[in-house]
């Protein structure tokens, strides 16, 4: 959707040096960071006919609604409970079958274990540590949901962004999921629970994120770090959606949605596109015959292999097309729709790896190709981006906190973006030495993250003011340097 935070960009202007406040304050501005109270969450982690729980190294405990606890399964005894009617049943069923206890009249019946070990679900296929497993029967089967979690406990299990990016980047996720889920405490999305554990809400993965990874403890140590802190605005929580990428550009909220916030505003979003985000820009190519057929599918009406897709009407600040017009002209006919709604046409029958990732794209004819039914074009005549009598250089910008920052890998890093396709190198003078980075690419629609790597024995132990180069060639050979003085430091 490309409302509120990039989680590229998040990353990109933790390369680059920006703080947990001054990200939040990028993709949220006009909000502020505050300690709030907040009380313990419940989060519904799925529905099943049956499931099975394992504690590989404890045990686990059964409680009744009546409050009346036991030890029902030892350490590795697979534990299966499942619906019988308007009762829950739970039985003992490896490595020995033990008896069943029922508990009827739709009872809720809780698991936990009793120590701090994790307990497996098998209908998620996911393993949780913190609070209580609540089953209870659902309609035909059992809703399950982990309930008596604290606001930092719910938090380690978020699975929104890798682990092993950096800090400033994690507190900035850790702080907007955190407002978000303040948030669905006050406006639960069920009497029984407060949110969904999947992207419907946020995406709660148990102890996968902890205990899954080498990086498990620096997620913790983002979530521990910001501990009760929140985004508001004026007296209320932010309502903090991110997504994770806005391919450079994010949305107003009252445009994907109904409401508008001040702080989800459109904004230019250069640092989206660092390296490592293959989502800022994507292609996909369908057949016109494809787009004919699929357009039938979606009970639109015959219009044979499409010609022409044409999209106007009401677009985004940023370019998105959830409420523009397109237009595909057929052979015999012509359909309109939404952008919103040719994109799940599209999704609906593209298979995985050709999906529409975002509404934010415009649509062009491929090259070389044919129009159905219609003469094979000839080739265009040749252009060269180079032509004599162009001695514009190009309009090369460089972007940095100052003063730069770098860690443990010694590196600093910029954005780059220029007004035409450039090629460009960025160096410092340390100590009398040239630094230089690798030699990079840029153009009018991909910014780039480009970073140099300082060697160890010229990394400067206190900030130091050095002199900082980019250097830009484009197609005719014009040149555009950018000399700055900023300061270095760790």
């Amino acid at each position: 959707h490309g409302v509120g935070m990039s989680q590229y960009g998040a990353y990109g202007r933790a390369l680059a040096g920006h703080d947990v406040a001054q990200i939040l304050d990028a993709y949220y501005p006009g909000t502020a960071i505050e300690p709030r109270s907040l009380g313990n969450i419940r989060v519904h982690i799925g529905d099943a006919q049956a499931t099975e729980l394992t504690n590989p190294t404890g045990n686990i405990v059964i409680t009744a609604e009546s409050g009346a606890s036991s030890v029902i399964a030892g350490p590795n005894e697979r534990l299966a409970v499942r619906r019988n009617g308007a009762s829950v049943q739970v039985q003992v069923v490896a490595p020995n079958v033990g008896g069943t206890l029922t508990f009827p009249g739709a009872q809720h019946v809780y698991f936990s274990s009793a120590g701090d070990e994790s307990i497996r679900v098998a209908a998620t296929g996911r393993s949780y540590r913190f609070g209580r497993l609540d089953v209870s029967p659902n309609g035909v089967g059992l809703r399950m949901i982990v309930r008596d979690l604290s606001m930092d406990q719910y938090l380690y299990g978020l699975g929104e962004m890798p682990a092993s990016w950096p800090l400033e980047a994690l507190k900035a996720q850790a702080i907007a999921g955190r407002s978000y889920a303040a948030r669905a405490l006050a406006a639960p999305k069920n009497a029984e629970f407060d949110l969904y554990s999947t992207t419907v809400d946020q995406a709660y993965v148990g102890t996968s994120v902890t205990d899954g990874s080498s990086y498990g403890a620096n997620w913790k140590a983002a979530v521990d770090a910001t501990s009760g802190r929140v985004l508001t605005h004026g007296a209320a929580v932010a309502q903090t959606y991110y997504s994770s990428s806005n391919g450079g550009f994010s949305e107003r909220s009252d445009y994907v949605w109904a409401s508008s916030l001040p702080y989800l505003i459109a904004a230019a979003d250069p640092f989206d596109a660092v390296a490592a985000n293959k989502n800022s820009r994507w292609t996909r190519t369908f057949t016109a015959t494809e787009l004919g057929a699929w357009v039938e599918n979606a009970g639109r009406g015959s219009i044979g292999a499409v010609t022409r897709v044409e999209l106007s009407g009401n677009l985004g600040a940023s370019g998105r097309a959830e409420r523009a017009t397109v237009k595909l002209v057929g052979v015999t006919a012509s359909a309109t729709m939404t952008g919103a709604q040719f994109r799940t046409m599209i999704n609906n029958r593209a298979g995985a790896s050709r999906q529409l990732l975002s509404t934010r794209f415009t649509v062009s004819p491929t090259p070389g190709a044919a129009a159905p039914d219609l003469p094979q074009p000839g080739p265009p005549p040749a252009t060269n981006p180079g032509a004599a009598g162009d001695t514009t250089p190009p309009n090369l910008a460089v972007w940095h906190s100052d003063p730069m920052t770098f860690g443990a890998a010694g590196q600093v890093c910029s954005y780059v973006t220029s007004d035409e396709p450039t090629i460009y190198a960025l160096s410092i003078n340390l100590r009398g030495t040239e630094v230089k980075s690798p030699v990079g690419g840029v153009s009018p629609d991909r910014p780039a993250l480009m970073c140099i790597a300082i060697p160890a024995r010229l990394r400067p132990t206190k900030p130091t003011l050095v002199t900082f180069t980019a250097v830009g060639i484009d197609a005719a050979v014009n040149y555009r340097f950018v000399v700055k003085q900023v300061t270095v430091q760790r």
